[in-house]
């Protein structure tokens, strides 16, 4: 399976030309709702991983309402996720994980190797599963997910698994100045933010054992930045700057 991944500039056109882009809906005060409640896991949390070898597997959904300019568009949130592996694969590498942690592209090399044994990390499967077993803790992750996973951790010498789950966008400060504004001004979205619920699983139990979100810097504009910032804080999880 070919993965699309673009960084810098070509990252940065895209999301230019899909912000200014004909389809692309004018904010209104329907479109600015109030930023949901969301805490945060702090720097630190995922600190007992980081002398672990642990999967990255590839991130699994965009929340595609959650940002009008790209709602209903398959291929922007494909390239939104194979940006994120890479930013947060950056990030990681920069905290010194780059031996002890496996990244998609790496997953993706031992599945080739191995085509009648595992599956390609890009063609599993985590949302629903992972969601069934956040309503339900007692049981396990849901078939065929779970042996998938548990043969491709048994490959890898890899017991656990981050496995970035939902990518939302969401204003960060939204006031009634703010809502007034939005309606005045042709372009301007307001500071909005990205953020990230990820779960760290128990591939050989099948058990997810940790779930959490993190959240970037606020950005006045949709850019590459937004991601970079989103990765540290990823990263910040593990190895606390």
């Amino acid at each position: 399976m070919t993965t699309l991944v673009l960084t810098g500039a070509r990252f940065f056109v895209l999301l230019a030309a899909l912000a200014c882009g004909g389809s692309a809906a004018k904010p209104s005060a329907a479109d600015i709702s109030p930023a949901p409640t969301t805490v945060l896991a702090p720097p630190g949390q995922l600190a007992r991983f980081a002398a672990l070898k642990v999967m990255v597997l590839p991130a699994q959904s965009v929340q595609a309402d959650s940002l009008p300019a790209w709602r209903n568009t398959a291929t922007v949130g494909k390239a939104l996720l194979a940006a994120l592996d890479s930013a947060v694969e950056g990030a990681l590498n920069q905290r010194g994980m780059q031996t002890m942690w496996v990244y998609p592209a790496a997953l993706q090399r031992s599945a080739r190797r191995n085509p009648t044994y595992l599956t390609d990390p890009y063609l599993m499967q985590a949302l629903d599963p992972v969601r069934q077993a956040l309503k339900k803790p007692q049981d396990a992750l849901s078939e065929p997910f779970a042996s998938q996973l548990r043969a491709l951790a048994g490959v890898n010498d890899s017991r656990y698994s981050l496995i970035p789950l939902v990518l939302r966008f969401e204003p960060s400060v939204i006031t009634a100045q703010a809502q007034a504004q939005a309606q005045a001004q042709a372009q301007g979205q307001g500071q909005a933010r990205a953020v990230l619920r990820s779960v760290v699983v128990d591939a050989r139990g099948a058990q997810v054992v940790w779930v959490g979100e993190v959240a970037s810097e606020p950005q006045a504009a949709f850019s590459a930045a937004i991601l970079a910032s989103l990765a540290q804080r990823v990263a910040d999880l593990v190895v606390p700057r």
